[in-house]
């Protein structure tokens, strides 16, 4: 009890059996997808010594992602999250294997490793809104928030595993060796969904053209829904507004301080130090309570620190704005999807983080390339201050409809309004 008062809200969300082993199979998954992006990488150059054919591989997954993302949301709520999850395992398991093989017999093409790479998509695409839509079933409320956070710490901590690993097994024991191992992972995944005592309830399939419906059916609820509809919408602006620097290439970030591809190194492990932190205290910190003003808060901390780089031409500022950078976005993006998964209905979570999901995938790529544009034509230091001001004013509209509209109360109860 010492333990876990000490922990807060860890130790709570730890708590619970079926969490601890969804927490450990979802760690095995992500370093599986960490080690396939790797080698994937090598494995593409080594194929075809093409950039352009680099580019493509990266294309075709992410198109693939958001894309089916959506109607990967409507299926988890039509036959469960634990099920989709199942199967996305089995079936990125299926495609690791093919790839291993091709690999391993050296009768890999550039075609059938593109149809694979679509086929992996699909399957990472059926994995992603059923991730987090489960964590409300494994949990009670009051352990929701931290269980949310710690999925969300999975990424960065077992991804950089990941890289380790797939980089040690590409060294040791080529790429069907590497590709056999993120299988592996994606089956230990599988045989953890097997173990957790939850069951989804049972649902009729519908006819082929159901599916479709209840995408449409998702739109309509969240549009019809005044705190989700617009905690979306604050999270679609501030993915648009307050990632630039992460998007933008390297080139333009890292030549404001001449410090070149060393210098981006440390502003982004900067980043992703503070990122760390600040979902470990919110983790910690384990309330519902007061969240929608720390989602409003942090956006425009966030939009102060990228406004502060932009502005300083000393390196060691820009460093530590980053820091600051990376704790608030981190924080922010989290506290905005605990929200929608605290006051979404239960039938519609899938479709919710599906959207949630495509927000943090698509719009954060397209402002990326729209503002690096923008950079290339205006300069990067009033492209950055113009957004940063713009994230602000997000965030401060969030405070303001929590203070005169109630936002919060809506958002941080059990049930929509």
């Amino acid at each position: 009890m010492a333990a876990a008062s000490w922990l807060g809200g860890i130790g709570t969300a730890l708590g619970h059996r079926d969490y601890r082993l969804f927490l450990l199979g979802a760690s095995a998954s992500v370093a599986g997808i960490s080690i396939y992006h790797l080698t994937l990488g090598w494995y593409v150059w080594e194929l075809t010594a093409s950039a352009e054919q680099l580019v493509n591989a990266v294309l075709y997954h992410a198109v693939t992602i958001a894309v089916l993302v959506p109607f990967a949301g409507a299926a988890a709520d039509r036959f469960g999250a634990r099920r989709m999850l199942g199967i996305s395992q089995i079936a990125c398991a299926a495609v690791m294997a093919a790839m291993a093989l091709l690999a391993g017999l050296d009768a890999m093409t550039v075609e059938l490793l593109s149809a694979l790479v679509v086929l992996y998509g699909v399957g990472i695409a059926m994995m992603q809104p059923a991730y987090f839509a489960l964590v409300p079933s494994l949990v009670p409320r009051e352990a929701l928030s931290p269980a949310v956070v710690l999925q969300a710490l999975v990424v960065p901590i077992l991804g950089g595993m990941g890289v380790a690993l797939g980089g040690k097994l590409l060294a040791w024991q080529g790429v069907a060796a590497a590709f056999a191992a993120n299988g592996v992972l994606c089956l230990a995944m599988a045989a953890v969904l097997l173990a957790i005592s939850h069951r989804d309830p049972e649902k009729t399939a519908g006819p082929p053209g159901a599916l479709f419906r209840d995408v449409a059916e998702g739109f309509r609820y969240i549009a019809g829904q005044k705190t989700i509809r617009t905690l979306l919408l604050m999270t679609v602006a501030f993915s648009i507004l307050l990632q630039p620097v992460v998007s933008l290439p390297p080139d333009l970030v890292s030549d404001p301080f001449g410090r070149g591809a060393m210098g981006r190194e440390v502003l982004e492990g900067t980043a992703i130090v503070g990122g760390f932190f600040g979902l470990l205290w919110l983790a910690w910190r384990r309330r519902i309570r007061g969240l929608t003003r720390l989602f409003g808060a942090t956006g425009v901390v966030c939009a102060v620190a990228l406004a502060g780089f932009a502005a300083t031409d000393s390196f060691r500022l820009g460093v530590a704005v980053m820091a600051v950078y990376g704790l608030s976005a981190n924080v922010n993006w989290v506290a905005g999807l605990i929200l929608i998964l605290n006051c979404v209905d239960p039938a519609m979570r899938g479709r919710a983080i599906g959207l949630v999901v495509l927000t943090f995938r698509a719009v954060p790529a397209a402002s990326g390339a729209l503002l690096a544009w923008l950079a290339a034509q205006f300069g990067l230091a009033p492209t950055i201050l113009t957004a940063a001001c713009l994230g602000a004013v997000v965030g401060l509209w969030a405070l303001r409809l929590v203070r005169t509209a109630g936002l919060d109360e809506r958002a941080e109860s059990s049930s929509p309004a």
